[in-house]
């Protein structure tokens, strides 16, 4: 499939995030941010190689940060916050901040979640 961008925010979609939206492999572009989108984030995640912009913050998630965002090596932005997301941000997407001085491949500019004070959901020390 050749759909590089995925723009449906503000949309009020309600219910699980498509499991279909992890084919299309060349996609560089996802933000469904300010939805209401429910259920855990998908393993498959890490299926989207190309993937550089990466915004779901503003629904319903819930669950653990899944480590294949790890394996995204060209993902320079995800916003994962205003969710209900919890536990510790996998080590392998902290290890790809760009203000992580021993990283390779330190891409990851901006990476957003719940792991401010005064009542963090994620444990994280590489969040911008």
């Amino acid at each position: 499939r050749n759909l590089q961008t995925r723009d449906i925010d503000t949309n009020l979609i309600i219910g699980s995030f498509p499991e279909s939206i992890f084919d299309i492999t060349d996609m560089i572009a996802l933000d469904v941010d300010k939805n209401m989108l429910t259920g855990t984030l998908s393993n498959r995640f890490g299926n989207l190689e190309e993937l550089k912009f990466l915004s779901i913050y503003s629904n319903q998630f819930e669950g653990g940060i899944p480590a294949s965002l790890g394996r995204l090596k060209n993902l320079a932005v995800a916003y994962l916050d205003n969710n209900n997301l919890a536990g510790l941000m996998p080590k392998a997407i902290c290890e790809n901040r760009s203000s992580n001085e021993g990283s390779t491949r330190n891409n990851l500019a901006e990476l957003t979640a719940d792991c401010k004070a005064p009542n963090p959901q994620v444990i994280c020390d590489c969040c911008t």
